[in-house]
């Protein structure tokens, strides 16, 4: 993906998480927009919060987010590539570094929608 791609998407994150929690503040109560707002407005507003969580739900240690320090943070981007690499999604180290560093909290939500997912489709197929 090149610069400027990567860059609009990232752009495009940041309006849609802003967009989603401005219909929620409005009182949007449609279950579906509700459920993609919770972890958005979760991110934005307690980034630290939100990733202790997600890191938990990975199985990793609760506090590891807060030693992310820097400009790109080495734990959100290690975090990011151990995801990409447990689900198989595509992906490069390169884009890691960019989504990282102009849209961290994009980057956790993610994280976290790739662990909801595969954790359902789990618990579904678990089920059959």
């Amino acid at each position: 993906m090149c610069c400027l791609c990567t860059l609009g998407y990232v752009l495009s994150c940041v309006f849609y998480m802003i967009f989603m929690c401005c219909l929620c503040s409005l009182g949007c109560y449609v279950l579906f927009i509700c459920h993609l707002c919770a972890s958005g407005c979760f991110s934005f507003w307690c980034l630290p919060c939100f990733a202790c969580s997600t890191a938990k739900k990975h199985g990793e240690c609760i506090c590891l987010p807060l030693l992310d320090i820097g400009c790109i943070p080495p734990i959100t981007l290690a975090m990011r590539s151990s995801v990409r690499e447990r689900y198989g999604i595509e992906g490069s180290i390169c884009n890691d570094c960019v989504y990282t560093f102009f849209c961290c909290p994009c980057v956790w939500c993610q994280m976290s929608r790739e662990m909801n997912k595969h954790q359902a489709a789990f618990v579904k197929g678990a089920r059959h």
